[in-house]
């Protein structure tokens, strides 16, 4: 099936070929996914839902896709006023082999609150090229809290889709972390509206893109509610002849009265070879508001090149230490030891005895 996914809510020029991406692909079966749940965490297995309607991140097309399968819907819910410390873990091991996909949902009622950990990983490395996606809805309740952390460890010729969309209620909280590190072909979107008032959205990323691979990223945040809040943080590292576009959009819309939107891309480039394409928008409708976007693209700095090289440090090594030290920063907000240890093997990062 072709498809137009990844579609910026405004376009730009049409020269500039940003404003969207095209895929082909289908779905074939299942993706193998397994679980750990806390007790209080709530699970059943639908055929239909009405989060399906939720708009996502990679778009209609793909949602028309996936609906059309009648694959299983995973969903995880937390009754009110539950309060959940322990981790909700959720892997998904993709085939290199075959084309699947699942569909995960989180209801998360008035008051709740819980971290997911959503891990995705290749289980053979095939020559063929595999194709594997997810597709993840989330409704979150007044006053409740969601903090989803989603780690893509992938390598090889496989075609990866992630995609996320989000309804947020009054004064819900919801941050989703995000470390993307491998796969020939990455698609993510997110797709976040934040409806009630006082809303907040926070989503950390880390990306290392490297070789002939190629990352395609699409965030949205769209503000309805009164003092609505939301924040993208995107750091990430390029090398080889690796390529990567991000589009990120804050859109605030007519009535979402002192809103704020803050989005921001850090991109270290090591190689010559590499393909950075980086679109920071702000779309305002409403005149009492805050926002602020900006992107910082290129190679180290002068003096900081030169004082580690003084320390017998050469530029390759400082470059892989750097580019390390970025994957690390959030690898310390995950809080949790065995995805940072998953993290490690693919990137080789610090030892047990250093985290």
């Amino acid at each position: 099936m072709d498809m137009i996914i990844n579609k910026m809510p405004s376009p730009t020029w049409n020269w500039l070929k940003v404003n969207q991406s095209s895929l082909n692909a289908d779905i074939l079966s299942e993706s193998a996914v397994s679980f750990s749940k806390p007790e209080s965490v709530l699970y059943e297995s639908v055929q239909n839902s009405e989060l399906s309607e939720i708009s996502t991140g990679l778009g209609e097309d793909f949602s028309k896709l996936i609906n059309s399968k009648d694959l299983t819907i995973h969903r995880f819910s937390v009754a009110k006023g539950v309060k959940i410390d322990e981790i909700l873990r959720i892997d998904f091991n993709f085939d290199m082999e075959k084309k699947s996909a699942g569909i995960i949902e989180f209801d998360i009622e008035p008051g709740a609150s819980l971290k997911v950990i959503m891990d995705y990983s290749l289980s053979n490395n095939g020559i063929d090229g595999g194709f594997g996606a997810v597709q993840t809805r989330v409704r979150l309740c007044e006053n409740a809290s969601l903090h989803i952390i989603q780690v893509q460890r992938m390598e090889g010729n496989f075609t990866f889709v992630n995609d996320l969309g989000s309804i947020n209620k009054d004064s819900s909280d919801f941050n989703i972390t995000k470390l993307l590190l491998g796969g020939k072909n990455t698609y993510d979107g997110i797709s976040i509206d934040l409806k009630g008032h006082e809303s907040k959205f926070l989503t950390e990323v880390g990306y290392l893109v490297k070789g002939d691979d190629r990352l395609d990223i699409n965030y949205l945040s769209r503000h309805h509610g009164i003092k609505t809040q939301s924040d993208i943080e995107v750091k990430g590292v390029l090398k080889d002849r690796a390529f990567k576009i991000f589009r990120g959009t804050i859109d605030i819309v007519q009535g979402a009265v002192n809103a704020g939107g803050r989005e921001t891309e850090e991109v270290l480039l090591i190689d010559n070879d590499v393909i950075n394409k980086s679109i920071p928008v702000i779309l305002c409708g409403e005149e009492d508001v805050e926002g602020a976007h900006g992107a910082t693209i290129g190679k180290l700095d002068d003096e900081l090149l030169f004082y580690m090289k003084s320390r017998g440090i050469s530029e390759k090594e400082i470059y892989e230490i750097m580019a390390k030290a970025r994957i690390e920063e959030l690898c310390q907000k995950i809080g949790d030891r065995l995805t940072v240890d998953r993290i490690h093997e693919l990137t080789g990062g610090v030892s047990d005895e250093e985290f």
